[in-house]
């Protein structure tokens, strides 16, 4: 899942991404912590509960594809 939206910021306003998916195949206990060492990727958030993660990322610097071939590999 893509979607863009505008961030501001100082300067002038960014395209960002946002990706959600789901922890059930892709879980795992570090996820948060591998995640945020990717560059592009500028937000993780990790819910248990609802069994899903957000990513926020820069669709210039990585696609949400990418992120999801990185999950599986985590497996």
């Amino acid at each position: 899942m893509r979607e863009e939206h505008m961030k501001q910021g100082t300067a002038e306003l960014q395209p960002f991404g946002n990706a959600i998916f789901s922890l059930h195949t892709h879980g795992s206990s570090n996820l948060e912590s591998k995640l945020k060492t990717i560059q592009g990727i500028t937000e993780v958030y990790v819910n248990y509960v609802a069994d899903v993660v957000e990513v926020k990322f820069d669709p210039s610097k990585i696609r949400s594809e990418d992120i999801r071939d990185f999950m599986k590999k985590l497996e």
